[in-house]
């Protein structure tokens, strides 16, 4: 029986032993420094090439919003003197100008409304079935129906 018991503490002894020397096996896997990563290879000369022409693209890009930036502000800065000394005739023209342009939008409106309609009525005239026609014909015998029996009462 103390064999057995030898047997047993021998075996906790190596499996502690093993448990503590390894750390669960994470102090084993952390214990080589070396680390398998692959390195990218250098860039080659059209890489590079690539690179300096997005750059220079990149600050052309920049210097013209800059220039644009600039342009604007020293447009507004200018203008706005001239702005506020034509005001009292610029708005009075804007008002003019925009029942003038709605007068033109609207008599273009209605200019196509009549063609459209004009062009219906001569096709249902010509018995050429024109859209919901079925639905006018049914109105139209409707109106004469109530035309004769107030015409007969």
């Amino acid at each position: 029986m103390e064999s057995r018991k030898k047997a047993a503490a021998a075996t906790a002894g190596v499996s502690s032993h093993h448990h503590r020397s390894h750390g669960g096996g994470a102090a084993h896997h952390h214990g080589s420094s070396r680390t398998h990563r692959r390195k990218d290879p250098p860039p080659n000369s059209r890489q590079i090439l690539g690179l300096m022409f997005l750059l220079s693209a990149v600050g052309f890009v920049l210097l013209l919003a800059g220039v644009t930036l600039t342009g604007t502000t020293i447009t507004v800065l200018l203008a706005t003197p001239v702005v506020i000394f034509f005001s009292p005739v610029w708005i009075p023209l804007a008002t003019v100008a925009f029942f003038a342009v709605s007068a033109l939008l609207g008599a273009g409106a209605f200019g196509v409304a009549a063609v459209s309609t004009v062009s219906w009525v001569y096709n249902y005239f010509r018995g050429r079935h024109p859209y919901v026609s079925d639905r006018v014909q049914h109105h139209v015998g409707d109106y004469k129906k109530a035309l004769l029996e107030g015409s007969s009462a």
